[in-house]
């Protein structure tokens, strides 16, 4: 297991570096691509609407680009996590919430259980948003057609604590070792990187936390967040 650890451990600032070199060489082109888009754009005045829309559509193109250029260098801590004071209750509802009416229109049933206690965390708000609705849509893919996800918060050992339980097919000893390497997934006949964990993992540890998990075969999933609570 210890050996298993560090080859993960290996493999991921094999690839932050990787990744972070990549960055750098993607970002002067992109801007480069973005700025004579706009002079372009420009330029065109009253040309054909045919011309102006692919300009447009360049320029879109760049913007998506640089978005997601922004939250791989989030992960790998290009940029700084800005932690702030955050009431963990509010902000896991707001975010489950949110995927309310979509899940349940595929017949998931997703039940909120937040603890009475209030519970004041360190954090920064967009990463812990994302990480709560990877675990959620992780867990929908679980599950198949119909069933049941828990999310909930609790103040663990002086911890705070966000969980995520599904009622799906559950997994094997081999996957769970894999689960936080890199572009490994689990999902079958699904368009993916293998990203969302690893991403995951990476940004609670930036906030100082970890993400745990305990899964069966045939006994669904539970993950766990764990964070620094405020006193």
């Amino acid at each position: 297991e210890r050996a298993l650890r560090q080859d993960r451990e290996d493999c991921r600032e094999a690839l932050d570096r990787l990744t972070s070199g990549l960055i750098r060489e993607v970002q002067k082109p992109l801007a480069g691509i973005s700025g004579f888009a706009d002079m372009a754009m420009k330029r065109a005045g009253g040309a054909d609407g045919q011309l102006r829309n692919y300009l447009s559509l360049i320029e879109q193109e760049a913007r998506q680009a640089r978005a997601a250029i922004e939250r791989i260098s989030m992960y790998l801590g290009e940029n700084a996590i800005s932690v702030e004071k955050l009431e963990l209750n509010r902000l896991v509802a707001e975010t489950t919430r949110q995927l309310w009416d979509g899940l349940a229109r595929e017949g998931i049933d997703l039940q909120l259980k937040t603890s009475d206690r209030e519970i004041e965390v360190m954090a920064d708000g967009a990463c812990l948003r994302h990480v709560l609705s990877v675990l959620i849509q992780n867990a929908r893919a679980a599950i198949g057609s119909e069933g049941k996800i828990e999310v909930g918060t609790k103040v663990a050992t002086g911890e705070a604590m966000v969980y995520v339980r599904d009622s799906g097919r559950g997994m094997d000893g081999a996957t769970q070792r894999k689960l936080y390497t890199p572009f490994f997934t689990s999902k079958k006949n699904v368009k993916g990187a293998g990203l969302s964990l690893w991403n995951a993992d990476s940004a609670v540890r930036a906030m100082g936390g970890r993400l745990e998990h305990w899964s069966a075969p045939g006994k669904g999933s539970i993950f766990f967040v764990y964070l620094p609570m405020l006193s």
